[in-house]
């Protein structure tokens, strides 16, 4: 999606906004830290490392997906 980007993980999200029906996260691609989120999530899809994803607990940027605020390389 234009200026979106949507991305899901495997195994169980701890929390889930009650909005977040999709099951998933999205990370605006005007938000300063969205280069370094995107590039981690390519890393670890390209080494096959986990990831932790952490929300900000709303859907400010897509109305059914939670805004991812971190996300880390385990």
């Amino acid at each position: 999606s234009a200026g979106k980007m949507f991305f899901t993980l495997s195994g169980t999200k701890n929390s889930n906004p009650a909005c977040a029906t999709a099951n998933r996260w999205v990370i605006p691609n005007d938000w300063p830290p969205a280069k370094i989120q995107i590039a981690t999530l390519l890393t670890a899809a390209a080494s096959g490392k986990p990831v932790v994803a952490i929300g900000w607990g709303e859907c400010t940027v897509h109305s059914d997906s939670e805004t991812a605020r971190e996300i880390h390389l385990q």
